[in-house]
């Protein structure tokens, strides 16, 4: 981290900045919800509506972070807006179907040939493009059994144990600078991905607090993760890379991933 020049013209504390970011306040977080087209990757495509996007995540953000950090670490089970995403998920998905059923009609509905036959394959056609998607283990991930690594699964194990939260399925490492827990498959295994620069980078109290914070969401039932409502997020994902703008300076990206 660099030190800026300057004062913060709304705290006068001064700039600092992260690898070439722009600089921001660590007093006040002045200018740290702005986007930076130059190293984050679109979402939608469209930098105006980018730019929109950022600036709510971040305001949303701070209003959640002010909501938890008075919170009690127990469970306080969906609420409001978990059982709203999972009404909105159980919507997509029902459409998705729809999509699906009204193609097959249309391809005997009428005698052949017809061209209700070309929106009937287009309708499927789509269906099978925004299909959802329950995970699988990530390929790049290097999974680490409990005998090739006995010390590392102890460790996750006390964790778990302290933030009474079961033991993943899987543990595995990769060489990204991240780390993160998920559920995958039918069967809704629980995989922990460390990468091996960020693990490598932190001492001893860090990885028990970044292990105790990717545990935490299996304990809290994270809503992007359950059954109904993480394929709904991928047909979202797909959707938005199938109506993204293509070959603009912008590029593009998916607005959830897989």
């Amino acid at each position: 981290m660099t030190t800026g020049t300057g004062a913060c013209p709304r705290c006068g504390t001064t700039p600092v900045s992260l690898d070439g970011a722009l600089p921001w306040c660590p007093g006040c977080d002045w200018n740290l919800d702005t986007y930076d087209a130059r190293r984050q990757a679109p979402e939608f495509g469209w930098s105006p509506v980018d730019r929109r996007t950022h600036r709510l995540a971040a305001r949303l953000t701070r209003q959640q972070y002010a909501a938890l950090v008075a919170r009690s670490l127990k469970s306080t089970g969906p609420g409001f807006a978990g059982l709203l995403v999972t009404g909105i998920s159980v919507l997509l998905l029902l459409g998705v179907a729809g999509l699906a059923v009204a193609g097959v009609w249309l391809l005997f509905a009428y005698p052949f040939p017809n061209l209700a036959v070309v929106g009937g394959v287009a309708l499927i056609a789509l269906a099978v493009a925004l299909r959802p998607r329950f995970g699988r283990v990530d390929g790049d991930l290097d999974v680490l059994t409990a005998q090739e690594a006995p010390e590392l699964h102890a460790l996750v194990r006390e964790v778990a144990s302290a933030v009474g939260a079961p033991m993943p399925h899987v543990i595995g490492v990769d060489g990204g600078i991240n780390a993160y827990a998920t559920a995958v498959g039918l069967r809704r295994r629980r995989v922990l991905g460390l990468g091996l620069p960020l693990w490598g980078a932190l001492d001893g109290p860090a990885r028990v607090a970044l292990l105790g914070h990717e545990l935490g969401h299996f304990v809290n039932g994270d809503v992007r993760r359950r059954p109904v409502t993480q394929p709904a997020l991928t047909m979202l994902g797909n959707a938005a890379d199938l109506f993204r703008p293509r070959g603009g300076s912008d590029g593009g990206g998916l607005l959830v991933r897989p």
